[in-house]
């Protein structure tokens, strides 16, 4: 979890926490005023009403001292009293509680907030400083920044799930006004534990009545241009092999690829001195990576999958005409920014006038630009640079006619900041937006809580425009070619989940890194923490595993084929103790899929209302350890589902995922 609160100010703050102030108990309280609320509150007065004119239990700190805290009568979302603060230059000011809280324990604070602040700083924040059992600072952690900056449409509600990983520890935990100036009202803080004993239990959900806001985009996955280049080739791969993963593609129902583009391949040298005039001479099109990138577009245009080229960067070499040279990676930023412009555009001229192709829809510049966007060792990235990156590939676009191709915003690396200046950069010139992630693991508590934390605050922030996931996977890699859990199931579970949980929230699809095992390049040294240059992360493996479907192949296959490009998402509503993710979407054609995760070891019933299902019986198919076909053939039908009025009631294995579908 990123650091966002300088040592200074969390030492100052924590000396006052010592200096005077109550170190509460991690016992379960609950408000006078919150009889029949079976949460087990960790705060004192929550909802401050507990005093007229005192905010009894609670502690303040503001860095220049120059912040107000006091208690607003009648001006709570229910007309209660409620906290004020108040700061008329850029401040950080925190309202808390000192908790003990548990080692590796999983904790949600949540609020209710209405502001107005100045359009600088980070915001109003939901955060808390983790000490250990001396009281020195060991970790912190914040909801994300940038985003509740501005005025806000009436009362916001927010929410931030975190694990403390420090043994002995307490914390100093609460809401905050950080580097930023103006009036925050708060009300109903919540703090709870959310380690749920697994059992099986019986939940009443609900299918919501309207769609989300955006409609599906495309789930797909990550497939870079390398099967026809000779690292692949000399290991004896075939055209009757690159006939079979075409068909898995069709069988998992990829809809989007996002594939790697370096300007060199068709590049080598720069064409000429005039980035405004392209000279074909100049552009070497029969290189072999540019056959592996003809054969892949000529894959997808046969196949009806859309693809996102992503210019990874320039490539650094002291013959690298487009990089940086002091860089220290393996890409930079171009060097030149017309010039990478006329590049794209000749790629894409080239395939749709020469080649015939017009599944490149949209375009991505810079790989994780968030980190790899440099023009120097020591050179910080610049977003506002960035941006003029990508307005300038727009103008040359438009110039050239291609202004049907989306260019996609951010790309970054769980990176927050460089996604939240993106967009309000971009917004008008970006026709997406996407990030990274590669964070957890199934078994993580409230691992959806965690999800929506990451992606709640994106797509809220990218509003209007459709927001996806541009690259995903579970937590377990090992550097960008290896991950531990390739072969396990419950990589395939987590998958599912991930995907669900970016659906109910908004999200317009997601895209699995990588479709399948392939060498990106050969080093000859297997110890290398590359595998030599093989990427081992794929959906099904290369071919010295004779290209084995993987436990995940399955279950991202019955997320494809179930949310299909141009549907609707509806959230599935309802409490189930963190332990299942509920989501529906109704096909273009009208038919419909129910997407059900049960991450506990143990069954789950779930009961769903959903009138606009109509009654009529659903297919069943499920994911789970015993159900994994032999072949590469996705997973059959194993029963159906009839409503008993408008109920659906769903018998949900433990760890598995069930996918209910339109009969006929």
């Amino acid at each position: 979890m990123t650091r966002n609160i300088n040592l200074k100010m969390v030492k100052k703050l924590g000396a006052l926490a010592l200096a005077g102030m109550l170190l509460l108990s991690g016992c379960a309280r609950t408000d006078p005023e919150d009889e029949g609320n079976n949460m087990n509150n960790l705060f004192l007065n929550s909802k401050f009403n507990e005093s007229a004119e005192e905010l009894s239990g609670w502690n303040t700190w503001s860095s220049n001292g120059l912040a107000a805290f006091s208690i607003a009568k009648k001006a709570g979302p229910d007309g209660s009293r409620c906290l004020k603060i108040e700061s008329s230059a850029a401040e950080n000011a925190v309202c808390f509680q000192n908790i003990t809280v548990t080692h590796d324990a999983c904790y949600t604070v949540e609020a209710d907030v209405k502001y107005e602040t100045g359009e600088t700083g980070e915001g109003v924040l939901l955060g808390y400083t983790g000490y250990d059992s001396l009281s020195k600072w060991k970790e912190e952690g914040t909801s994300p920044r940038f985003v509740n900056l501005g005025k806000s449409d009436g009362w916001e509600h927010l929410s931030f799930t975190f694990s403390v990983t420090t043994a002995n520890s307490w914390i100093s935990v609460g809401v905050r006004l950080w580097n930023s100036s103006g009036t925050v009202l708060v009300d109903n803080l919540v703090m709870y534990e959310n380690n749920v004993t697994e059992e099986s239990r019986t939940y009443a959900l609900r299918l919501a009545d309207t769609p989300n806001k955006h409609k599906i985009d495309a789930f797909g996955a990550e497939w870079d241009p390398k099967f026809f280049v000779s690292f692949n080739t000399d290991r004896g791969v075939t055209e009757e092999e690159f006939a079979m993963i075409k068909e898995r593609i069709r069988k998992l129902g990829i809809a989007r690829v996002r594939m790697m583009i370096l300007p060199e391949w068709l590049e080598p040298q720069n064409d000429n001195d005039d980035p405004d005039t392209a000279d074909p001479s100049g552009f070497k099109m029969d290189t072999e990576e540019m056959y592996c990138v003809r054969r892949y577009l000529e894959a997808c245009e046969e196949l009806g999958v859309k693809v996102t080229l992503t210019w990874w960067g320039a490539s650094v070499s002291p013959s690298g005409w487009l990089c940086y040279k002091d860089v220290n990676d393996w890409i930079s930023a171009p060097n030149s920014f017309p010039e990478m412009a006329e590049n794209i555009c000749y790629l894409i001229n080239y395939a749709r006038n020469e080649w015939k192709l017009r599944c490149v829809t949209d375009v991505i510049l810079q790989n994780e630009g968030s980190y790899s966007f440099r023009e120097g060792k020591d050179v910080p990235v610049s977003v506002e640079h960035y941006c003029d990156y990508v307005r300038t590939v727009r103008e040359r676009l438009d110039r050239e006619g291609l202004n049907d191709i989306t260019l996609v915003g951010s790309d970054d690396a769980e990176n927050f900041q460089w996604f939240s200046n993106n967009v309000r950069g971009l917004t008008g010139t970006a026709g997406k937006f996407n990030s990274h992630n590669y964070a957890w693991d199934v078994k993580d508590n409230a691992l959806d809580a965690k999800i929506r934390d990451f992606l709640q605050p994106r797509i809220k922030l990218a509003g209007d425009t459709p927001f996806f996931m541009g690259e995903f996977g579970d937590g377990h890699s090992q550097g960008a070619y290896m991950v531990t859990d390739a072969d396990s199931f419950t990589r395939g579970l987590y998958v599912a989940s991930f995907a669900v949980n970016a659906m109910k929230l908004g999200a317009a699809g997601a895209l699995y890194w990588p479709l399948h095992n392939v060498y990106y390049y050969y080093s000859g040294n297997p110890d290398d923490g590359s595998n030599g240059g093989l990427m081992m992360m794929g959906l099904f493996a290369f071919k010295n595993e004779n290209w084995k479907p993987r436990p995940v192949y399955y279950s991202f296959g019955m997320v494809c084929n179930a949310a299909v490009p141009g549907s609707e998402v509806y959230d599935i509503t309802g409490g189930t103790d963190h332990f299942c993710d509920a989501v529906a979407v109704k096909s273009p054609s009208g038919t419909w899929s129910v997407m059900l995760v049960n991450r506990s070891s143990k069954p789950q019933t779930l009961k769903i209302t959903a009138p606009a299902l109509g009654g009529a019986s659903m297919d069943l198919y499920c994911f789970s350890a015993s159900t994994l076909p032999s072949d590469d053939n996705m997973i059959a039908a194993s029963g159906s589902v009839k409503p008993s009025g408008n109920v659906y009631t769903v018998e949900v294995p433990g760890d598995s995922f069930v996918v209910l579908k339109s009969q006929g």
